[in-house]
């Protein structure tokens, strides 16, 4: 398979979403593509997690326009194949809601 088009760019056409003001405002944002989980902190995009099958050094830092930077250890984990293939994958909430549901 034929690699796409760069998805992380130095300009957009228009802005849906504006990760920037999201981490002003104290939140997380993650974004998981087919080869990885990268969060965006205020120095850039961090790989979190890499997909089954990629290489990193080719197919996600030489391969992007943006600077994608590794954790300090150096050590990036695989994204667990159960996330993929659902074969033992169970979502658990970690903290409790924020809100209860009307009459629940």
């Amino acid at each position: 398979m034929a690699p796409g088009p760069c998805k992380f760019v130095e300009r957009v056409s228009h802005i849906t979403f504006n990760a920037r003001e999201a981490l002003r405002h104290g939140k997380k944002v993650f974004y998981v593509t087919n080869t990885g989980v990268f969060a965006l902190t205020w120095a850039g995009f961090e790989l979190r997690q890499v997909m089954p099958g990629i290489d990193i050094e080719r197919d996600i830092l030489r391969a992007s326009a943006a600077k994608i930077r590794l954790p300090a250890s150096g050590r990036v984990p695989g994204v667990d194949t159960s996330v993929l293939n659902g074969r033992g994958y169970a979502l658990q909430l970690r903290q409790k809601p924020a809100f209860a549901p009307a009459g629940g």
